[in-house]
């Protein structure tokens, strides 16, 4: 291999690299914790960067305020999100009224911002 290769082999597998870390980084910003909030980010309005989806889940446990529950959700393409065990706010307490852990659900999930998320509904 002449010089001009192994330097482009070494940008491309920088470049690689770097793509690679980049992924991880918005992957992990979409854990297992809370996203709660509503301003708006950088580089777009917050009218673009809201979504809402509906899922079907299951309870895992409502915490004792009632201001957020965890569940277990199936795949949400639409937020990128592969099947996992999370804790979400709820928009309002009353939302957890009747809900417990066990419970099969449907809930709508609404995206405030690029990191920030709110549970609306929760359905039996």
């Amino acid at each position: 291999m002449n010089r001009c290769q192994t330097l482009a082999a070494t940008i491309i597998a920088s470049t690689a690299l770097l793509l690679f870390v980049a992924g991880t980084a918005v992957a992990a910003s979409h854990g297992h914790s809370a996203h709660t909030g509503g301003e708006a980010t950088a580089g777009g309005s917050h009218q673009q960067m809201m979504k809402q989806v509906d899922t079907k889940a299951q309870v895992m446990a409502v915490a004792a305020d009632g201001k957020s529950v965890e569940i277990d959700h199936q795949p949400i393409p639409e937020l990128g999100w592969p099947a996992m065990q999370m804790s979400l706010d709820l928009e309002s307490p009353e939302l957890a009224t009747g809900i417990g852990a066990g419970d099969q659900v449907t809930v709508t999930i609404k995206q405030l911002s690029a990191t920030q998320y709110v549970i609306t509904n929760i359905k039996k």
